[in-house]
């Protein structure tokens, strides 16, 4: 995997992960399983679950606190203010 910047590191990410569960019927453990790991290390991606469901986040670059979360069940990011 080779993405530059955070945003397209973000959309190489979920589509990685969204053609892993179409091809095993399951979402990855971990982004080790998809080749992502060190892409997302590098540009600050958080992939685990809560109760099952699978969540993956990333930083608002330009404003402290804020991120973008996948959401699965739509198959698009969302802007979330905390």
């Amino acid at each position: 995997m080779r993405a530059r910047g955070t945003e397209h590191a973000a959309i190489e990410v979920s589509t990685s992960i969204e053609d892993y569960y179409k091809l095993k019927g399951k979402y990855p453990n971990t982004l080790d399983q998809i080749g992502a790991a060190d892409i997302a290390k590098e540009h600050r991606k958080t992939y685990g679950f809560r109760d099952d469901i699978p969540f993956l986040l990333y930083p608002v670059t330009w404003k402290y606190f804020d991120r973008y979360a996948y959401n699965f069940e739509k198959r698009a990011w969302e802007r979330r203010v905390d």
